[in-house]
């Protein structure tokens, strides 16, 4: 037999075969690599290649002897049929498969005109995986690097077009709901929990699974499954000795069976951890750590120590720099920050596509060059089109720098395109909106929030607020209690329903429902929020004791929980102008000083907003002046044109010091304008509440002093509509009504201001004005 298929020449004519074959198939592997065509066409290949073997076979035992020969009926039949059946298996097994090309190549130039080539999958081709924190075994030692190792695994994929991965961790909005949901750390989270959150955010793939420490180094088994119903859980085991080799692992065990499903090409990315992090297994372990502290436990602190021993131990290590970048911000060290970006920039060939990008855009951030901050957001999103991420922060800074409201709108939507776990971004689009004065539209983003987090108290509480712009305060009430009823566990529709009793004058209430606001604040952050909103509020009534007492224990439990720069911003500063009216102008200046202790480069150009209105209640006219200057400097330099009517209500303020009421008149009415126009409007005292009010008071007034009676008894039937508690509004409208001579209007407002203000500090009363007034 053997001899027999020797003189046929069977076996090497099959050689021959099988030889063009494997030529075939690696010219068809090139073209899937070159043109990012879908694997299956090798695979196609492959398969025909074999089942036509028998076919081949019999040709060459009919075929190979020398000398002339037929063709036999058996051939005649069996080619055609094998040929049949091969197309046919190979169509029903891999026609599923995409046929044209599944990604492109892009080259863009960057914002410093050098191109930049990337492969970018095309819309369907891409797969997105959600990587939810690790668990630890009880012996192991440090929970902290297992919450924080999925973000090496997302590291080690990011070089793959058609995988697009995010960690829990690193998803703000993902890990608030499943805190509420009760994983408190992001970890040990439920199977159907996982598998809904990773649905509703339209993510392909989840992975979890726990991690342990092995003999000589590490072991992960992890769990990987699609969320399309009915899928099955693959598990994966691997081991490394150190934290990066066992993550290089896992993304390429998850790479093979991801790109199995989809067809895709082998993008196996050029660069390991080790050159993306660091060699050194202690220094990763000391950034991982940083990372849960930094976006897990908020605890600046510790993470700031955790990379000082990372960098100390790899002083090349770029993303322990960065992270240190941004810590430094938090705590308003822009020198420092700067520093480290410096030496980011430095060691960015350690980094992937997206830290290189995110490195670049803080950089310009800080060094106040918005334009070139936005022409590399947008090069980001262009080259990684399906980066929720990268959209996520191109939105937020076309709110900031962009001044294109209508552009800002459209990317934030475009971030719900591809994120809609992100529903916190349909609260912001409603206050975009609003801002614009887009009513309707604004109360379907807010309602599209509730829909999507019907637990949640924040959609009611944004209802009340538009609500309250439309003059009723009815609804917004009922709002508020809806918020109340669906989590009497928060402050927030507690202090809403203060605010909305504050502002109707209705001081009992007020002060009932921020009792009960204290009684439910179960954690520092709410105890604060508690406190600077009871400051806010209680200057209405006049309560100038009680405010201050309230600001101070604000900025004492919110200094251990906030950052510095947070507190400087958000809890002391905004308190300058009680603060010098109650202690005294050289006071409230020291402690100005010592809340910018630590702060350098621009972050010490905050102060002036609070020096500012430091010297106005003391009424130091070109003091103030000086620091405003200051101040729109700095506005201008950081594109803040939201603040500007912060800018004119201290030129208003200043021209009335120096007697120029029709200066005065309109600068106020401009800056009042601008506050309407502003998102800081539906903040309420969360916001600059007592600005506005202070805005219109003072705009009455400066109305009053150029003897614009008419426009001032206007302004003022306008103004306590807006705010019928306001006694400060009140009382410079009495005056306008007895200035036209209507006697009996202004009667009945000077008895309104004697009610509101009947518990109110004696310093808080223009005791003048009222004896003018007094019948």
């Amino acid at each position: 037999m053997f001899a027999e298929l020797k003189r046929r020449r069977v076996l090497p004519l099959v050689g021959v075969y099988l030889g063009a074959a494997w030529v075939g198939v690696e010219f068809s592997n090139f073209m899937v690599e070159r043109y990012h065509l879908s694997q299956g066409w090798v695979d196609a290949l492959i398969a025909m290649v074999a089942l036509m073997l028998p076919a081949v076979v019999v040709f060459a035992y009919n075929h190979g002897a020398p000398g002339p020969d037929r063709w036999t009926a058996l051939e005649r039949y069996l080619l055609p049929i094998n040929l049949l059946i091969a197309i046919t298996v190979a169509v029903l097994v891999f026609g599923d498969r995409p046929v044209g090309a599944m990604a492109d190549t892009l080259e863009r130039a960057d914002e410093d005109g050098q191109v930049l080539s990337r492969t970018v999958a095309r819309e369907g081709y891409r797969q997105r995986l959600l990587l939810f924190a690790l668990s630890a075994t009880a012996d192991q030692a440090n929970q902290k690097l297992a919450l924080a190792l999925p973000k090496l695994i997302e590291a080690s994929l990011s070089g793959d077009p058609f995988i697009e991965p995010e960690s829990v961790t690193g998803n703000a909005t993902l890990l608030a709901r499943l805190r509420r949901s009760g994983a408190v750390d992001g970890s040990q989270v439920p199977t159907a929990l996982r598998r809904r959150v990773a649905e509703e955010a339209r993510y392909e793939w989840m992975l979890s699974g726990q991690l342990d420490g092995a003999a000589g180094g590490w072991k992960a088994t992890l769990d990987l499954a699609a969320t399309a119903p009915g899928a099955v859980e693959q598990r994966i085991v691997v081991q490394g000795a150190r934290l990066t080799d066992l993550a290089d692992a896992a993304s390429s065990e998850l790479r093979q069976i991801m790109a199995r499903q989809i067809g895709s090409p082998d993008f196996a990315s050029s660069a390991t951890l080790d050159e993306q992090f660091s060699a050194n297994d202690q220094a990763v372990a000391a950034f991982l750590q940083a990372f849960s502290a930094h976006a897990i436990d908020n605890d600046q602190r510790t993470a700031s120590a955790h990379l000082d021993r990372a960098i100390e131990l790899d002083p090349s290590f770029a993303r322990a720099y960065m992270l240190r970048a941004v810590v430094a911000v938090e705590e308003g060290r822009q020198g420092d920050a700067q520093k480290d970006l410096a030496a980011t920039l430095k060691y960015d060939y350690r980094l992937d596509d997206p830290a290189k990008f995110r490195a670049r855009s803080i950089s310009y951030g800080l060094s106040n060059q918005p334009q070139k901050r936005l022409a590399v957001l947008r090069l980001w999103t262009e080259l990684h089109p399906a980066s929720a991420q990268a959209q996520i922060d191109l939105a937020h800074s076309l709110r900031w720098f962009g001044g294109d409201p209508e552009a800002t709108i459209q990317a934030f939507r475009r971030v719900l395109e591809l994120s809609p776990s992100e529903t916190q971004i349909h609260l912001t689009l409603a206050e975009l909106l609003a801002a614009q004065g887009k009513l309707g539209e604004a109360r379907a983003a807010a309602e599209a929030f509730a829909a999507a987090e019907p637990k949640s108290e924040s959609g009611p509480l944004w209802l009340g607020r538009l609500a309250l712009a439309e003059g009723d305060f009815g609804a917004a009430v009922a709002h508020a209690e809806r918020g109340a009823l669906l989590r009497p566990d928060l402050v927030g529709p507690l202090l809403d329903l203060a605010e909305y009793a504050a502002l109707q004058g209705q001081w009992e209430q007020m002060e009932a429902q921020l009792e009960a606001a204290r009684g439910v604040a179960g954690e520092a952050t709410q105890e604060a929020t508690v406190a600077c909103v009871s400051a806010q509020l209680y200057l209405l009534p006049g309560w100038r004791e009680r405010a201050l007492a309230q600001a101070d224990h604000c900025a004492a439990v919110a200094s251990a929980v906030v950052s510095p720069l947070s507190l400087a911003m958000d809890v002391k500063l905004p308190f300058s102008g009680l603060r010098t009216e109650m202690l005294g102008l050289q006071a409230t200046l020291a402690d100005i000083e010592q809340t910018l202790t630590g702060f350098d480069g621009e972050m010490r150009k905050i102060g002036a907003f609070a020096r500012m209105f430091a010297y106005l209640h003391a009424e130091q006219a070109d003091q103030a002046e000086a620091e405003l200057g200051q101040l729109v400097e700095v506005l201008r330099a950081w594109n803040r044109q939201d603040l500007d009517y912060l800018v004119s209500f201290a030129r208003g303020r200043i021209a009335m010091l120096r007697g120029e009421a029709r200066s005065a008149a309109e600068a106020l009415a401009a800056g009042a304008a601008q506050y309407e126009r502003s998102s800081h409007r539906f903040l309420g005292a969360a916001g600059f509440l007592s600005v506005h009010i202070a805005m219109l008071d003072f705009e009455l007034r400066a109305l009053l002093a150029d003897h614009r009676i008419d426009q001032a008894l206007q302004r003022g039937e306008r103004a306590i509509g807006q705010f019928p508690g306001a006694a400060a509004i009140k009382l410079s409208y009495a005056e306008a009504a007895a200035a036209a001579g209507r006697a009996e209007l202004a009667a009945g407002l000077f008895a309104e201001v004697e009610r509101l203000w009947a518990g109110a500090d004696e310093r808080a009363i223009p005791r003048e004005r009222i004896d003018a007034l007094s019948p």
